[in-house]
């Protein structure tokens, strides 16, 4: 056996070594041998691949069994010449061995701790969240490898991988478009990161809480693992979520990739999970142990791509903070299509956002009213602003004053049909939108604040009492409530089928329901809110410091966030914006705030509608209902019939029964 060698082929540079097989593995048995098998060796300060096509397979499961994490490959001089011989570690020495060649090597990216690297890059791109490569990576395969048998299971071309790296760590951008460049290379690659991060994916700091509540039983599970991913820093948290989020949506098509849940938990899992070195010696208990616990790390990622709705993906979360103004924003509010957004402060500044790229806000106009600004509202191309001595109606499109109209200060604007319903100081007021004219005066005597409108009604607040009008001409008080709160209502907002209001020094938020106009429930809190929105599912409530989501069902908390890079939040507005919702928060720094937003089911907005025309075509007229509204949704082949000067109707025209086109 002594004349039996092994040859090894390194792969980078190309050169071939021939050593003896007992110089190897330090024995020697009579086994059947592997066609392949491929290593990593160190060699000059340079990591290689190693193919081995000739060596004992018995032996090399003995070795891995020992969880050798590295061989060596070292110069030895001899008196005649120089020869290289592979030597093998303990695995402790390997890993201490590793960790001082890792000290000594230069910081890069792939070696920069992860909050580190965030840190620095959101100076460059502060809306990122994550490591820009990553993010590019991980768009890459969801677009290129979803339907790739083996993704993330499959290994890349070892030199082109590290060529990659390389690229990365010069600050260098990947070309995706470069033939080299595939899927399997870049799931390689991002495994290849997240084994170099000194710090996992999932911190090692949470390694022992979550390897504990992989035991639980599953209604305890998700809360507790929740508990921990939410504890875990930022940047962790962000890196988890997104990748993870990739693997849940690859593993939805299993049937053809073949990567469930369970093989890309084995495969990548490993990557993103660690399991610290300083637990386990190299005696069989510990060995034993070891597995043991590599197999419960797997079940955590495991179960974090299979519940990643419940443990990952929040039901609000902030994308990018927007600066913009110098004083406390007090209003938001949004064109009729949602293609724009009107901010405003205390300076009297209105400046006009440009919404229908979400991905880039951008400030499109701005002007100054030079007044304190109370209260504001889109209709059409005229924005309406309350002060605190006028009502003042601005062309947003020109800058320019159209009408001024002394006032006592104006609280609230509600838009509903063709009327603009005005709260004041001296009672609340209805205006026909159009002609910019008063149509009547409501309830003089009496402050009225916080208008809302649900079906037929129009509801204010008036100090502590609920008041409920008709909605339709003529305008009569329908009903006045005395609510229990201690203090002036300071907010109401439509919930369902219920109201929900908060007071401005009470620490309760009442539930009322709109059939009987009784309050049926109530829900304690800490300190007065500053703002109530609803989403349908869920309430946003403000604080300074917290925000908190009521379930709309049983009224308990569903989640709390504490986002350090956006406090002071005062109110927020909910905005549709490439085919989902978000919402636009707003701060007394004078930023402002958008979030994702999951499971919102209120109605989507309608798209731009000329001013003199009812919405969605609705004739309301007094004592008539109004005639439903129908989307008719027109095959591509039929519209052809229309000719080709005329323009094709968009997908989603409203249209009423009798406006229906004729074509098929």
């Amino acid at each position: 056996r002594k004349k039996k060698w092994a040859t090894y082929n390194l792969l980078t540079p190309k050169m071939d070594i021939k050593l003896p097989l007992n110089n190897f593995l330090q024995d020697s048995v009579n086994e059947s041998f592997p066609a392949k098998l491929r290593i990593t060796v160190e060699y000059n300060g340079k990591q290689f691949e190693l193919q081995i096509s000739d060596a004992p397979s018995a032996i090399i499961q003995r070795e891995l069994k020992r969880f050798v994490p590295k061989i060596n490959l070292s110069e030895e001089k001899k008196r005649k010449g120089t020869s290289k011989k592979i030597s093998l570690f303990s695995p402790k020495d390997a890993m201490r061995k590793q960790k001082d060649d890792d000290d000594k090597k230069e910081v890069t990216i792939f070696t920069t701790p992860l909050i580190s690297l965030m840190e620095k890059q959101r100076l460059v791109d502060p809306d990122e969240c994550i490591p820009i490569f990553v993010r590019d990576t991980l768009k890459y395969i969801e677009a290129q490898g979803m339907d790739i048998e083996g993704i993330f299971r499959l290994s890349g071309s070892g030199p082109h991988v590290n060529m990659i790296r390389d690229m990365i760590n010069n600050g260098e951008r990947i070309d995706f478009t470069k033939p080299e460049v595939n899927p399997i290379m870049m799931s390689d690659l991002l495994g290849t990161y997240f084994r170099s991060l000194p710090n996992p994916p999932v911190p090692n700091s949470s390694y022992e809480d979550l390897i504990n509540a992989i035991d639980l039983e599953d209604s305890v599970k998700v809360k507790k693992m929740k508990a921990i991913i939410e504890d875990m820093p930022q940047a962790h948290q962000d890196l988890l979520r997104e990748t993870i989020g990739l693997l849940f949506k690859i593993q939805t098509k299993a049937d053809i990739n073949k990567m469930h849940a369970d093989n890309i938990s084995r495969a990548f899992g490993p990557n993103m999970i660690k399991v610290p070195e300083d637990m386990f010696g190299d005696d069989p208990a510990d060995i034993m142990q070891f597995q043991v616990h590599l197999t419960k790390a797997n079940l955590v990622i495991k179960y974090m791509i299979q519940e990643f709705d419940r443990l990952l993906m929040p039901h609000i979360r902030l994308l990018r903070v927007v600066e913009g103004h110098s004083d406390p924003i007090n209003t938001v509010t949004l064109s009729p299509s949602h293609g724009e957004l009107f901010s405003t402060d205390t300076a009297g500044n209105v400046k006009i956002w440009d919404m229908k790229t979400i991905n880039k806000i951008v400030v499109q106009k701005q002007f100054q009213v030079k007044k304190d600004i109370l209260s504001a509202l889109c209709h059409h191309n005229k924005l309406w602003i309350g002060t605190k001595d006028s009502l003042e109606i601005w062309n947003f499109e020109t800058g320019e004053l159209v009408q001024s109209i002394p006032s006592a200060p104006v609280y609230s604007l509600l838009k509903n049909e063709k009327y603009m319903w005005i709260g004041t100081e001296s009672g609340a007021q209805i205006w026909d939108a159009v002609v910019i004219a008063q149509v009547q005066v409501l309830d003089e005597k009496n402050c009225c604040t916080n208008l809302v409108a649900f079906e037929e009604f129009v509801c204010g607040s008036s100090g502590n009492s609920l008041i409920v009008w008709h909605s339709a001409s003529p305008f009569q008080i329908y009903k006045r409530i005395l609510s229990s709160h201690g203090s002036t209502i300071a907010k109401i907002v439509v919930v369902n089928n219920s109201l929900w209001t908060t007071a401005a020094n009470d620490l309760v938020i009442r539930v009322w329901d709109t059939k009987t106009w009784t309050s049926v429930d109530s829900i304690g809190i800490n300190s007065p809110v500053l703002d109530l929105v609803s989403f349908g599912p869920f309430v946003w409530a403000c604080w300074p410091d917290i925000i908190k989501l009521y379930d709309t069902n049983n009224y308990q908390i569903l989640d709390e966030i504490k986002e350090q890079r956006h406090l002071n939040v005062t109110g927020v507005t909910p905005i549709w914006s490439a085919g989902t919702w978000y919402a636009v928060s707003r701060t007394k720094d004078g930023l402002l705030g958008l979030w994702t937003v999951k499971d919102a089911t209120l109605a989507k907005p309608f798209k731009a509608i000329s001013a003199d025309a009812n919405i969605g075509r609705m004739a309301h007229r007094p004592g008539a209902k109004a005639r439903p509204v129908h989307v008719v949704k027109v095959r591509k082949s039929a519209l052809s019939a229309r000719g080709p000067t005329q323009p094709d109707p968009d997908e989603n025209t409203l249209c009423s029964p009798r406006d229906t086109p004729n074509t098929p």
